[in-house]
């Protein structure tokens, strides 16, 4: 296995099933020519590997707790500690990825990413503390620049400390009021992605502070209508070559929105390689309530054999 796999994104919502993207190196993990034949651990770790690389890390997440449950005592469970690893540091979420480090060295301390997920683990907690500092250091840090900012009122070296540090606390509104203050005085600051991060200034109206809970409201509102729980699997062996007859794709689409969605579907094609396309199928979910879940499960049988098939794609579709 190469140590120096280049993690990288490829285009959103295509998930690589039979083929990783490339990057002039072999994967991680590999389960043999065609992975639908390999034995099932090596199976679904080398797919959950291919799904980080392709960067569908958060569907990775799944099947890799999937792994480790099923598998116990296993290497592969071992490597879907690793794994999860570098899937939750993708998505940023570093606690959860120290901890998976943190159970790799636990099950293989000696294994063959013993080394990685050490270094990546004392990396993850050093980033980890300055980022989330407990809530006594963060007390502490607000009463500095409060004093600071009192014993030089006209600082903005001192307004921004103390800003950053109420918007680490959650205090969001003094925050953003700090910020405007340091806008109106410095053109600079106004253009500086750290303002515009967090404070939508308008010329014509009311400010907006841009919190965390209304970043992911306007997201949800951008696109409502999100796929989830999206899983794969050959289904329906041939009786005397033992062969696959159908590829089903199965999901669930979530309205995340505060509106109705009307004629929602999600479409989902099945590629070959390159551009080719096996098969398509449409599932209707007709209109959907906010916070609603719908189950889709599609099955193809429109192409040449299991092992040709490259790729598949979903897009969703509706009207507000």
């Amino acid at each position: 296995m190469s140590r120096n796999l280049a993690h990288f994104f490829c285009t959103a919502g295509i998930l690589s099933l039979l083929t990783a993207c490339s990057t002039g190196s072999p994967p991680r993990f590999e389960a043999g020519s065609n992975s639908f034949d390999a034995p099932a651990p090596g199976q679904a770790i080398a797919e959950a590997d291919r799904l980080i690389q392709s960067g569908n890390s958060a569907i990775a997440v799944g099947r890799l707790h999937e792994i480790a449950a099923r598998y116990p005592g296993t290497r592969e469970a071992a490597d879907a500690q690793y794994l999860l690893g570098v899937a939750y540091e993708n998505l940023g979420g570093l606690r959860d990825a120290i901890d998976a480090y943190d159970a790799y060295l636990a099950l293989a301390s000696a294994g063959e990413w013993a080394d990685e997920s050490r270094i990546s683990g004392d990396r993850l907690r050093h980033l980890y503390a300055s980022s989330f500092p407990a809530p006594e250091a963060i007390d502490r840090e607000i009463g500095a620049a409060r004093a600071a900012l009192q014993a030089e009122p006209g600082s903005s070296d001192a307004k921004r400390r103390l800003a950053d540090s109420l918007w680490t606390r959650g205090e969001y509104d003094e925050a953003g009021a700090l910020y405007l203050e340091l806008a109106h005085k410095d053109a600079d600051f106004a253009a500086s992605d750290h303002f515009r991060q967090r404070v939508e200034r308008r010329d014509d109206g009311p400010h907006t502070i841009l919190t965390p809970a209304e970043v992911s409201r306007r997201a949800a509102e951008k696109t409502p209508l999100q796929v989830v729980n999206i899983n794969s699997f050959p289904a329906v062996r041939d009786s005397i070559t033992q062969i696959p007859l159908f590829f089903v794709v199965t999901g669930q689409a979530v309205n995340r929105g505060q509106s109705i969605l009307y004629g929602a579907n999600v479409t989902v094609t099945l590629f070959g390689f390159g551009s080719t396309v096996y098969d398509t199928q449409t599932t209707p979910f007709g209109d959907v309530a906010p916070g609603e879940t719908r189950a889709f499960s599609m099955r193809f049988s429109n192409y040449r054999e299991l092992n040709s098939i490259d790729r598949y794609e979903y897009s969703v579709s509706f009207r507000r």
